[in-house]
């Protein structure tokens, strides 16, 4: 079976969860799977022709470019059943994002509903993606799961089979932001309940990794040579970071602030997920996609946020682990790449099929 994979460029996280590293281990699962990305188009839009009929099924990751529009079109003409996945609400992104500005222009809107109408099939990494985005699958006498299945970002078992063993390493007195740079203004919003946790601790670090808050920061590098807020780049190996995440970055617990709207309402509990590799506590949204974990945090507002990052300092290595133990059920039942990629392999097999195929 030869997928077309398409999508408008490889940005490493975004193609591990959704993208390469998915479809790749697909092939456990499937295994005369064959992933072919497009040669010919980039060089001359004549020849979409010459990737597109080698595909049994064409594949496109969030994607709204024009040339690969026409991929699709091409597709729809050679009778190429289409699959797009779209893991985040583009529609929405919040002003502080540095692709906002690209997204919210009419024309890029206007393609990604197109996508999402003309394809064959649509999927999605959360609940609340999938209700947004029904209005564009009108499918009659077709439930919503049907029609807009959910598929979960999960973890790649069959990489990090570790995740089932508590880390070895003990863990330093760190609590450790993950990100990157769209995610400022979410950041600026909770700097009081920051600032208050480091006044309130003399041994415990607040490590920001991938993106330098420097309001926060910066009250640090007046409190002697070891400053107790600390930024580091972000490691932009998948398979690296990963490892840096749960051998040498060390947190105690993992924090995730979010300000409530709507791009962070389609958000996704990766960063749960990678808590629970790493052995740390996740400091969580109350949120739907993020209440599965047990063994969780959780916060609802600034306050109760201030009091997630509080119980930190008082847990016990003991609690910790027994929060890992249920967060690690969790993983293993809903978030594991064996399980979850049996999902994307019965939609292959019916697109490849046309089982089920509407005509759109």
């Amino acid at each position: 079976m030869n997928v077309l994979f398409v999508r408008e460029e490889s940005h490493w996280l975004v193609d591990m969860y959704r993208g390469f590293g998915v479809l790749s281990q697909l092939r456990r699962i499937i295994p005369d799977l064959n992933i072919i990305e497009p040669v010919h188009s980039v060089n001359n839009q004549e020849d979409i022709w010459k990737d597109v009929i080698q595909a049994d099924v064409a594949y496109f990751l969030r994607t709204d470019t024009p040339l690969n529009r026409e991929i699709a079109r091409t597709c729809k003409i050679m009778g190429v059943p289409i699959w797009y996945d779209i893991d985040d609400d583009l529609f929405n992104l919040a002003p502080d994002s540095n692709a906002h500005r690209y997204y919210s222009m009419p024309e890029v809107q206007k393609s990604l509903a197109w996508f999402l109408t003309i394809a064959d099939k649509v999927t999605v990494s959360t609940h609340h993606l999938k209700r947004i985005f029904s209005k564009y699958r009108p499918e009659k006498g077709m439930t919503l799961d049907t029609m807009i299945p959910v598929i979960p970002n999960a973890l790649d078992t069959y990489v990090f089979k570790d995740v089932v063993q508590y880390p070895e390493a003990v863990p330093l007195k760190r609590v450790t932001w993950r990100g990157g740079t769209t995610h400022k203004d979410d950041l600026r919003a909770f700097t009081d309940e920051f600032i208050d946790f480091n006044a309130r601790t003399h041994d415990w670090e607040l490590h920001f990794w991938g993106d330098d808050p420097y309001w926060i920061s910066r009250i640090g590098e007046t409190e002697g040579t070891r400053p107790r807020i600390i930024y580091s780049p972000n490691v932009r190996k998948f398979y690296e970071y990963m490892n840096v995440l749960r051998n040498k970055v060390r947190a105690f617990a993992i924090v995730v602030p979010l300000r409530k709207n709507k791009f962070n309402d389609a958000k996704s509990n990766i960063a749960a997920i990678e808590a629970t590799y790493a052995g740390a506590v996740p400091i969580v949204p109350d949120w739907e996609e993020w209440k599965p974990f047990e063994g969780a945090l959780f916060y609802s507002d600034k306050e109760t946020f201030r009091k997630a990052l509080e119980s930190v300092i008082e847990m016990s290595d003991e609690e910790r682990k027994d929060r890992w133990e249920k967060n690690l059920k969790v993983v293993m039942e809903q978030y594991a790449l064996h399980i979850v990629n049996v999902q994307r392999a019965t939609i292959l097999n019916q697109l490849a099929t046309r089982e089920n195929l509407n005509a759109r």
